[in-house]
Order: structure tokens, then C-alpha cells, then sequence
């Protein structure tokens, strides 16, 4: 649900200081107060960007306008899925807070959604054999299968220094 832009717009700056307020309450660090109000006034000038108008209050917001910012975020800003989640759980935060304190009729960051963050999938590491016969200068499989000749990529390893190619060792 959104507020139609016809109501007087509240006071930013106040609803801003009492939230403040309210985090140093809470204990939290000085830096996360910083990052969750620096949030909020992007947000805040995303509103008045999109709509035009500076008189466009965080109280007015709605779903939908938390919604279209995440995805600005994502696809205009080309933020890190992190950095996006950051930024919505300080909406949430504010919200969730607006309506517990200040008696908002509804929170419009209740269903709002994480993006899921893509895990980056670690580089495989060699077994002990395997970093022992690298330092060695040797490869633990050393022949082609049935054969008795030496593998490419051992060949390749050993002579590299040689100036010889990979492949199988001349006759």
C-alpha cells in the first residue's frame, strides 16, 4: 500500500535522528549506525529522483517502491548481491522500527526479499602425494596407461626447463 503524495510529507531528518536514536540504544556500533542511515538517504534520494519531488518522505514509501529500488540496486547500480542485502535489511530495519515506534499502519518491507548470493566455489587443492611429487618434479602418474613411457603433462614438467614440449619423450 502507498500513501498518496498529497499527504504532508514528514519530517525525514526527525524520523532519521529518533531512529539513530534508537540503534545507539540498541548498542550497535558506531559504524553500523553510519552504514544504516547512509542507506536510508539513498534510498530517500532514490524517492525523490523517481518521483520527482523532494517533498516525497521515507513514510510514504511502499512495496513497491522498495521493490523497483532493489532493483535498481541490482541491474542500473550493478551492486554485489551483498551490498544489496545490506542495504534492504537497513529498510527493513527502519521499517519494522517505524511501525513499532512512530505507530505506522503497515510495514512495507515485511515481505520484501533477499537476492540469493551466488557461492563461489573454491579452487580444488592438490593431496599431500600430489604437492610431494610437484616439489619432487615428478608426476605421481608417470605413464600412459599399459605403458611404460612417461605421461605429457610429466614429460612437460620434467624437461619443461629443457626447452622440451610436452608429449612423449623422443625414442
Amino acid at each position: 500500500m502507498r500513501i498518496s503524495l498529497s499527504e504532508p510529507a514528514a519530517d525525514d531528518a526527525a524520523l532519521l535522528q529518533a531512529f539513530q536514536a534508537g540503534l545507539i540504544k540498541r548498542d550497535l556500533a558506531p559504524a553500523t549506525v553510519r552504514v544504516y542511515l547512509h542507506d536510508l538517504k539513498l534510498f530517500r534520494d532514490w524517492l525523490a529522483w523517481i518521483y520527482e519531488s523532494p517533498t516525497v518522505s521515507l513514510a510514504q514509501a511502499g512495496a513497491a517502491d522498495l521493490a523497483s529500488f532493489r532493483q535498481h540496486l541490482l541491474h542500473e547500480k550493478a551492486q554485489r548481491a551483498t551490498t544489496i542485502n545490506r542495504r534492504l535489511q537497513s529498510l527493513r530495519l527502519f521499517y519494522r522500527w517505524l511501525t513499532q515506534h512512530r505507530g505506522a499502519a503497515e510495514n512495507p518491507a515485511e515481505h520484501l526479499r533477499s537476492l540469493r548470493e551466488g557461492r563461489q566455489q573454491q579452487p580444488a587443492a592438490l593431496n599431500r602425494s600430489e604437492v610431494l611429487a610437484l616439489v619432487a618434479g615428478r608426476s605421481r602418474f608417470t605413464a600412459w596407461p599399459g605403458e611404460a613411457q612417461p605421461c605429457p603433462r610429466a614429460t612437460h614438467a620434467a624437461n619443461g626447463a629443457a626447452g622440451r614440449r610436452g608429449g612423449r619423450p623422443p625414442a
